[in-house]
């Protein structure tokens, strides 16, 4: 029998059948979205694939203090010790998360392991939402069996993120796409440990500050990793590390698709690109490229 409907009013919604997916909309409701994966009992195993959206949380926020107030009450409606109580940012975030850590970990007491995770934050990752420690450590719990993960970065998220502990792969994902171009003058050494640790993965989207300001780059990111199965590249930002990018693509001969938004870096004179040459064999497989500058910060 297929997982029964959210009211219809509900943005949150438990679907499918023989493999189910949760998917929350709402994330204020979260906590009645937890409820209903409880009462699912063993049957929670079956749970694959976990998507959350925070527009409509932020949405809210930029309407005006009422419907901020609204969201926070949200909150509230499921957690009586904030109903009275101003919260700061980082404080709303460890409760709105709570109760997605709490579906992440219940799948796992159940036997039950996910397939795939999304939560994008398209055009709010300039908002202040720092997930907490504990959504990390239930994500990686899952990370034998994810094959497709998508996680957007949230304003200086990525530096206080939690990495990967010793020993954890992604050995089974295929998919990964990471936007951390909110990541403006951030250590990125938790985000180079993530990537070195899925290296299966067929598709890589990923986007990092394209702001030419030393001030304002991402630190870290060290291009170092190997996907032997790497078919589909994706990225955007400014050059960083143009050797070890181009170094990067060298290693990857199997890429058929390369959609490659980057600028710089600037030559000594400041008036134009420097350029480090690929080898005329790099890429022998290339049949799509989309190649274009992003604007540029400064």
């Amino acid at each position: 029998m297929a997982a029964s409907s959210a009211p219809a009013k509900s943005l949150n919604t438990i679907e499918g059948d023989r493999e189910l997916t949760v998917r929350i909309c709402d994330i204020t409701a979260a906590g009645a979205m937890l409820q209903r994966v409880l009462e699912l009992g063993e049957r929670a195993a079956k749970i694959g694939h976990v998507c959350v959206d925070t527009a409509s949380y932020f949405r809210a926020r930029e309407k005006g203090r009422g419907l901020e107030c609204s969201a926070e009450r949200g909150i509230g409606s499921w957690n009586e010790s904030t109903a009275d109580t101003k919260m700061d940012p980082t404080s709303i975030a460890a409760l709105l998360c709570a109760p997605i850590t709490a579906i992440l970990t219940t799948i796992t007491s159940r036997a039950g392991s996910l397939t795939s995770l999304t939560w994008p934050a398209s055009s709010h990752t300039d908002r202040r939402f720092t997930r907490p420690l504990s959504f990390w450590e239930a994500l990686y719990t899952h990370a034998p069996s994810l094959e497709k993960l998508h996680l957007d970065f949230f304003r200086h998220e990525v530096q206080v993120f939690s990495r990967p502990p010793a020993g954890v792969k992604f050995g089974k994902l295929k998919e990964l796409r990471l936007d951390a171009s909110s990541a403006h003058g951030d250590g990125g050494s938790t985000v180079d440990e993530l990537l070195g640790s899925c290296e299966n993965i067929e598709v890589l989207g990923f986007k990092w500050p394209p702001c030419d300001l030393p001030s304002c780059q991402i630190k870290g990111v060290s291009w170092g990793w190997t996907f032997p199965k790497l078919r589909q590249l994706s990225i955007l930002g400014w050059n960083i590390a143009p050797a070890a990018y181009t170094e990067f693509l060298g290693r990857h001969p199997n890429i058929r698709y390369l959609d490659e938004r980057i600028d710089g870096p600037y030559d000594e004179d400041g008036k134009g690109y420097t350029t480090v040459q690929l080898p005329t064999t790099a890429l022998p497989n290339l049949s799509t490229l989309k190649k274009a500058y992003t604007y540029t910060w400064s």
